[in-house]
């Protein structure tokens, strides 16, 4: 097995459910299997609505292939059989590198509706290249968050940055910040 620090294992669980039960623990089974820890800033923990389908992604840096697994809910009260617990098994080649050289994104069929990561291509893709090129911890929680990485995310990382540098709360204090879209604002 590859060394852990080129794994960077990607997965809603502990936010999507099934059946109603948390899937916290697979965190767990995710972490001692691929050797992926918060701590290492390897295992990231994506945020969504608890009837998104469970699912898994592991990226290996030196490669450049990522590894995807979704479960399939309606197979997992029934005894395990592990070809039907996945709905989707893909593999795709997302590092940066081959993208932009290849002018490609993980493979999709419009006629089937078929995606490679099950609608997730866009935040795998961005946040393990982002962590893989060594995104600092706090930055891959506000992708975590907001489930993917877009300019948004980047300036409002920014912007919390200039306030915690420039106006430093006390113990006693909080900041809330309130923010407007550019073209929102109406003329009386």
């Amino acid at each position: 097995m590859p060394g852990a620090r080129q794994l960077i294992a990607l997965s809603n669980a502990g936010y999507a459910e099934i059946d109603d039960q948390s899937t916290m623990a697979a965190l767990d089974g995710l972490s001692k299997i691929t050797r992926v820890s918060r701590g290492a800033n390897t295992l990231v923990e994506i945020h969504s609505a608890p009837r998104v389908p469970l699912w898994f992604a592991v990226y290996d840096k030196r490669s450049g292939y990522c590894v995807y697994l979704q479960v399939d809910p309606e197979h997992c009260s029934k005894p395990l059989k592990t070809a039907k617990l996945f709905s989707i098994r893909s593999i795709e080649k997302i590092n940066t590198e081959y993208l932009y050289d290849n002018d490609t994104f993980p493979a999709s069929d419009t006629s089937t509706g078929y995606q490679a990561f099950g609608g997730n291509e866009f935040r795998i893709v961005s946040i393990a290249n982002a962590v893989a090129a060594g995104a600092p911890a706090s930055f891959v929680r506000a992708l975590e968050f907001h489930d993917h990485y877009c300019p948004g995310v980047t300036s409002g990382f920014i912007m919390a940055n200039f306030a915690k540098a420039n106006f430093p709360a006390t113990s006693t204090e909080s900041w809330f910040v309130q923010g407007l879209q550019p073209g929102a604002r109406k003329t009386p």
